[in-house]
């Protein structure tokens, strides 16, 4: 079983009758979902600035990650993490540029710019 990413967890969530599900129904409909965010900041950030969500709505943001996290996150970002084939497909769509950003954030990956 492939492990699920918060919005692919989160999208699934949209049954339960609680802060959570509905969360999840609110995110399932907003076409502004941040789909390929790295991190719970991310997900915040656009629930706070770009739909101003209120204190009720960012609880239960909170409450749903961590929830997410105590079941899914270790081994999301271990699966994540197997693939090499990030940097030579950023090097080549996004330029030297941004993978020598990526290098130097992952300076023992023993990733090289050509």
């Amino acid at each position: 079983m492939t492990p699920l990413s918060f919005t692919q967890w989160i999208k699934q969530q949209t049954w339960r009758d609680d802060a959570t599900g509905d969360l999840a129904r609110d995110i399932r409909f907003d076409r502004c979902w941040p789909r390929w965010a790295r991190g719970k900041s991310f997900y915040f950030n656009h629930l706070r600035y770009e739909h101003e969500a209120c204190r009720a709505c960012l609880a239960a943001f909170e409450n749903a990650y961590q929830e997410w996290q105590s079941k899914y996150e270790e081994s999301y970002v271990h699966f994540k993490s197997g693939l090499d084939l990030d940097l030579d497909w950023r090097h080549t769509l996004l330029g030297s540029r941004a993978a020598t950003a990526l290098v130097a954030l992952n300076p023992g990956s023993g990733a090289r710019l050509e």
